[in-house]
């Protein structure tokens, strides 16, 4: 048999069931030093030896290390394990089950079960009396009747939600909460017997239920709402089942009853009937709609019912931008998410309903003046509704404005991005070209793979965005599809953890140093890519047969002289580096290449039509084939054959044309037109 202290106890199974487990947070947690707690570990590992365990401290993290199997056995018989509560716990158990109870015990009965005499006991429902009091509860304790609190079963029932909420962490309450009916209960443990209040089936037929809901009515529910409203119903029902029903006034369930919520309430109702074989009153229903007020989440805030909150919110930010010294007026997400927290939020005020924040003790102790501050601010509401606004209220519009200064301060910089790909000539220079569009990234440039540390050496990072899975160590890395679709500017956004606001004239406004030499090659380099754009008619079915017929061309052309090693890099980069645009009809093969000296441009007519795989995955009919080569090393042959693939992917007509070109100097004059505008881009791009 295990023997271990109740701390000791916490501090293990604590260690088993969390990654997260700094020195810091058992300190905290247990009000002990960090002596204490070394000393308690030194104690543990004494016990747990005999499974192969060791908890070892390692910069300042707890983990658990050994035998995987024989961790099991050694969480199997905590379970067993038997302790004896603090004198703080014990009365925390004898609250929980005074709360339950429906008759009244003798004092000898909390005696037997917790080893102590009954004067320990009356002692200890001395000190209880107060916190009843506090509830609106009436602690009666008589010789010869015993123990029992009465009072009336609406404050019952707060009673209990500010229970759970006072002595369980919210850790414990999200593991119970999504804990399965199949999962083995420790039935001797402090926090088991405290959240014993609610039960586990039941928590889980509500889930399902109110997920039914949120389904197959499109009803939303706040998430940080969504803790307490699963709880409230647990809680509900539990009573429902003891025969304790809630009593609504007439007159405000005949209100209740003409809300758009009392409608959801019912349904919700008839579906937790079928789940748990209950019968629920109307009462009861119109108990729910006000916790579903409490919790609906309202997508449309703009409806003429909200001016008065509107104004709330504008006095609010008003007042937040004199505190935080920065204008925030003009945030619509600060302002819209502040209406959509706040109308239920004050609903639940009106009603006293008790809402969870977890992160209310980080907030205080993380951003203390933040969270000052919004207390101060929080008194606008407090003026309006008449009463005190509750410290977890203040946590949850804390983060709001936390956000919103976030974001500010994250907007007013720029994040260094380097744009990859396989080549650094199609897919990569299309990105950039998106890219530039958001204010809030300096595209510092775009590169094929292989120059990726040598970019990481060499520039200040913030991120690089590349079309194929890279390992790049010191600088984050976000993969994304060349065409940058909606979830990979979300995967960006993540990662800089900041908002993206697209500004389509940012591209030619951004600010650059001139570099006139990068424009004197840019403009050599353009007028000998036009000596070496080519057409030709392909007759290949697949992309192995066209870059053969490409590199075979340009051999009887002489434009280069060997094609093994091109055709082997082509092919090795084909899957990588081919870019093929929904419903465009065109296919983009490219590489740089120390097998020539200058950019070299081909476009080929496809005699037959053939299907290949698009940017999306899909089926796509190809009668159009394009080759870009360029040197390896050379930046602006990279940059401008990238510059005509973006050209190709931004101007349909000018795919449309070169198809239709009926010889060379017709391709040569639509290749042209397209340079000379490239050209004057980038003179504008490092110049303005």
């Amino acid at each position: 048999m295990i023997k271990l202290s109740v701390r000791q106890f916490a501090i293990i199974k604590r260690s088993i069931e969390r990654k997260d487990n700094a020195i810091e947070d058992i300190c905290a947690a247990y009000k002990i030093s960090r002596r204490t707690a070394y000393r308690e570990i030194k104690s543990i590992n004494q016990e747990i030896g005999g499974y192969g365990q060791v908890l070892s401290n390692s910069n300042g993290e707890l983990d658990i290390n050994g035998n995987i199997g024989d961790r099991e056995k050694l969480k199997n018989d905590l379970l067993d394990c038997k302790l004896s509560p603090s004198v703080d716990q014990r009365k925390k158990l004898i609250l929980s089950e005074l709360l339950q109870l429906k008759q009244p015990v003798k004092m000898q009965y909390f005696a037997k079960k917790y080893g102590v005499s009954a004067a320990t006991i009356s002692y200890d429902l001395k000190d209880l009396d107060d916190w009843f009091t506090a509830h609106n509860l009436l602690l009666i304790t008589k010789p010869g009747y015993g123990v029992l609190v009465k009072g009336d079963e609406s404050d019952f029932r707060r009673a209990i939600v500010d229970f759970l909420y006072e002595n369980t962490d919210t850790h414990t309450l999200v593991k119970f909460l999504n804990r399965s009916s199949k999962e083995k209960e420790n039935k001797n443990s402090i926090e088991e017997s405290l959240v014993g209040i609610i039960d586990t089936d039941t928590i889980i037929a509500i889930k399902k239920s109110v997920k039914m809901l949120s389904d197959r009515l499109d009803f939303n529910i706040i998430q940080s709402s969504y803790m307490g409203l699963v709880i409230h119903l647990a809680l509900a029902i539990k009573r429902i089942e003891s025969g304790e029903n809630i009593e609504i006034d007439a007159g405000k369930l005949n209100e209740l009853k003409t809300t758009e919520e009392y409608e959801y309430a019912k349904t919700l109702a008839g579906y937790l009937e079928d789940e748990l074989d209950i019968n629920i009153p109307e009462g009861e229903i119109g108990y729910i709609t006000v916790h579903l007020k409490g919790a609906r989440y309202r997508a449309n805030t703009d409806s003429s019912g909200d001016t008065c909150l509107k104004e709330l919110v504008e006095s609010m930010i008003d007042m937040s931008e004199r505190k935080f010294g920065m204008v925030l007026s003009d945030d619509g997400l600060l302002s819209d998410g502040l209406l959509t927290h706040l109308e239920p939020a004050l609903y639940r005020l009106y009603s006293g309903l008790a809402i969870r924040n977890p992160l209310l003790n980080d907030i205080k102790a993380k951003y203390t003046k933040l969270y000052d501050d919004t207390k101060e601010i929080c008194k606008i509401l407090e003026r309006e509704i008449n009463q005190p606004i509750p410290d977890d209220e203040v946590g949850y519009i804390a983060m709001h404005f936390g956000a919103a200064i976030e974001r500010k301060e994250r907007n007013a910089r720029k994040f260094n991005v380097l744009a990859v790909c396989a080549s650094g000539i199609g897919t990569s220079r299309m990105m950039l070209s998106k890219l530039r569009l958001f204010p809030q990234i300096n595209v510092v440039g775009a590169v094929p793979s292989s120059k990726v540390d040598e970019a990481i050496k060499n520039e200040d990072l913030d991120l690089i965005v590349s079309t194929i899975p890279l390992k790049t160590g010191s600088v984050a890395s976000v993969t994304v599809n060349p065409l940058l679709l909606d979830e990979d500017v979300e995967k960006i956004r993540s990662a800089l953890n900041t908002d993206l606001i697209m500004n389509r004239e940012f591209a030619n406004k951004a600010g650059y140093d001139c570099d006139v030499i990068h424009i004197a090659r840019y403009g050599r380099h353009l007028l000998n890519l036009l000596e070496r754009t080519e057409l030709m008619e392909l007759k290949g079915e697949n992309s192995n047969d066209i870059i053969e017929e490409f590199i075979s061309g340009l051999i009887a052309k002489r434009l280069i002289t060997g094609k093994n090693n091109i055709i082997s890099r082509l092919l090795d980069r084909e899957s990588l580096g081919r870019i093929v645009l929904p419903g465009r009809g065109f296919v983009i093969y490219h590489c740089s290449t120390d097998e020539v000296n200058f950019p070299i441009m081909v476009a080929g007519r496809l005699t037959k039509k053939i299907s290949m795989k698009n940017l999306l995955d899909e089926k796509e009919d190809i009668n159009t084939a394009f080759l870009m080569l360029a040197p390896e090393d050379d930046r602006e042959g990279i940059e401008i054959m990238g510059d005509i693939s973006v050209s190709l992917i931004e101007d349909a007509d000018m795919v449309k044309n070169i198809t239709a070109a009926k010889n060379i100097s017709e391709l040569k004059s639509i290749v042209e037109d397209a340079l000379k505008n490239k050209y004057m881009e980038e003179i504008k791009r490092v110049t303005v």
